[in-house]
């Protein structure tokens, strides 16, 4: 009996073996959605989306900055053609039929700056990013493919001969792989700028609702929460434009103001200052709470301390 259970015993630990060291068979990518990105997309809700562009402004101390932001949808083929092909990297791919590619351009003291992203509305993962700088201060372009384990960066300056004519021209020009070693397998992240879109979409109704999802900024893994900290009454003063006629929107509608807070993936305990729209630091939105349009983003500028950027004009869908 007792050689019996050994034997038991033994063919047991034999079996664990093989199974913990059995080789896990590759599935396409196409067909991985981590449990914490389907998380996250089943609080995008695409419906919800009213606008194709946002025109935004804000004034203090006499200093003008304003910034436009655009969305197309793009089917995927066609966008796909528009991406950087990293090989021998593995490219993030798209799951849906369709692609949104938004361009986000600021300009705001001496400094014109234009962010054009390629993104999933499935979970809003990134597929690429591109960030144009030029001015008095600097001049310079990034573009990043995003993979599975990091990003494909492009980076160009301009030679002294070569300032103030166009990117395309730049002859400086550097290429590299970066690895995110504290990304998760099948995590998928997104780009801050694709946060209009997201705060667009979101199941964000009352105070208290929250998403978060994991982002890609300045080269750190970080994750974002976006929270409704309350429900107020918000004076709106706007250019609503259709394909028939454009109309003035000020009326005192029912807003929700919705903080944005981010913290490094492998430091919970650290706060990270995101930047968004030439704006850093306590980041805020006020959306519409019926139609889900942003009304307004506010967070800090230097020199300029806290700005308010408010909605302008809208070209509705």
């Amino acid at each position: 009996m007792k050689t019996l259970k050994k034997l038991n015993v033994i063919c047991s630990l034999l079996l664990l073996t093989l199974i913990s060291t059995a080789p896990v068979s590759a599935v396409p990518q196409n067909n991985i959605i981590s449990e914490q990105n389907t998380a996250q997309s089943n609080k995008l809700i695409e419906k919800q989306l009213h606008w194709s562009q946002l025109e935004y402004q804000a004034s203090k101390f006499g200093f003008s900055v304003k910034s436009k932001i655009k969305l197309v949808s793009l089917p995927t083929a066609q966008s796909n053609a528009m991406l950087i092909k990293p090989e021998p990297e593995h490219a993030v791919a798209s799951i849906s039929k369709n692609n949104y590619y938004m361009t986000l351009h600021t300009q705001l003291l001496g400094r014109d700056l234009q962010t054009m992203v390629w993104f999933d509305p499935a979970d809003v993962r990134a597929l690429q990013r591109v960030h144009l700088e030029t001015g008095t201060r600097k001049n310079e372009y990034k573009a990043y493919r995003f993979t599975q384990n990091g990003t494909f960066m492009i980076r160009k300056k301009p030679k002294a001969e070569e300032v103030g004519l166009p990117h395309e021209n730049w002859t400086n020009i550097d290429r590299e792989y970066s690895r995110l070693t504290h990304k998760p397998p099948n995590l998928f992240m997104a780009e801050p700028a694709s946060l209009f879109y997201i705060v667009s979409v979101a199941d964000l109704t009352e105070p208290g609702d929250s998403i978060e999802l994991p982002m890609l900024s300045r080269g750190r893994l970080i994750r974002v929460k976006l929270t409704v900290e309350k429900q107020k009454t918000y004076r709106t003063d706007y250019t609503k434009k259709q394909p028939t006629e454009d109309s003035e929107v000020k009326k005192d509608i029912e807003a929700l103001e919705i903080s944005i807070r981010a913290r490094p993936l492998n430091d919970p305990n650290e706060h990270y200052n995101l930047k968004l729209a030439g704006l850093k630091g306590d980041l805020h939105f006020i959306i519409d709470k019926e139609i889900h349009i942003p009304l307004e983003l506010n967070g800090n500028m230097k020199i300029l301390g806290t700005v308010r950027f408010k909605l302008k004009h809208v070209v509705v869908r």
